[in-house]
């Protein structure tokens, strides 16, 4: 790790993600790499909660994913922050999941059905609620017809 890697000051943060950005456009495995080795560091910079969050922000909208290699991220951030409990930054946490509930239960629709209904969508989006996203995302999986899982839908 080089002396601008382990700098804690938040400029060079910024620096140090723009470059891997660059170094990584046609490799997203490397950026993915990358962009967890930079928000560890984050956690562990002793930064205070708001400026975490500040640079969590930047560096995710800087180090953009494909899909697939977000929901290692997520997955991964996830599990990180939890074996480090760090419970202060359950919002982020929460997006993240949210995030990917909604498109597991979504995916997983339109591989059975093929297209998703518009309204189907735009209740599942509007879902907050983890545990709720979970029951749907196992009936996504087993629902006789999309008929079925719109019903389920309007029950929650």
């Amino acid at each position: 790790m080089t002396t601008s890697e382990q700098n804690t000051n938040p400029f060079a943060v910024i620096v140090m993600a723009h470059l891997r950005t660059q170094t990584t456009i046609q490799d997203p495995e490397g950026r993915l790499r990358w962009k967890l080795s930079l928000i560890r560091q984050l956690y562990e910079s002793g930064y205070n909660k708001d400026k975490i969050l500040q640079l969590f922000r930047v560096i995710d909208w800087m180090m953009a994913l494909p899909k697939e290699q977000e929901r290692m991220f997520d997955t991964e951030i996830n599990c990180y922050e939890e074996q480090k409990k760090m419970p202060y930054i359950t919002s982020v946490e929460r997006v993240g999941m949210l995030k990917v509930q909604r498109e597991c239960v979504i995916d997983n629709l339109a591989t059975r059905f093929g297209e998703v209904p518009p309204e189907i969508i735009a209740k599942i989006e509007n879902l907050y609620d983890i545990p709720v996203l979970k029951q749907l995302h196992r009936q996504a999986i087993t629902v006789g017809s999309i008929e079925e899982f719109q019903h389920i839908l309007e029950q929650n």
